[in-house]
């Protein structure tokens, strides 16, 4: 799998992506293992996201087991539902 660093960055390009290709990337990028790739595409996610992607934020809202990206899927959940 590609190094963190490229998820990151993958990531923090999606918003520039047509909808379609930014869902796709984010509904896998939105499970990864580390943080910070979760925490980006957390704040990747708008409302031009499917509902699917859409719901994933407010699944990581509750379960998240990080608090701090907890609360920034919760806030983000809020933002774009």
């Amino acid at each position: 799998s590609p190094r963190m660093e490229l998820r990151v960055a993958v990531a923090a390009a999606a918003p520039e992506m047509p909808p379609e290709t930014s869902d796709d990337l984010l509904a896998n990028l939105l499970t990864d293992d580390h943080g910070a790739v979760r925490k980006f595409a957390i704040n990747a996610v708008s409302e031009r996201n499917s509902a699917a992607v859409r719901s994933q934020v407010s699944t990581l809202a509750a379960n998240e087991t990080d608090a701090r990206l907890r609360a920034l899927a919760d806030e983000k959940a809020r933002s774009v539902s």
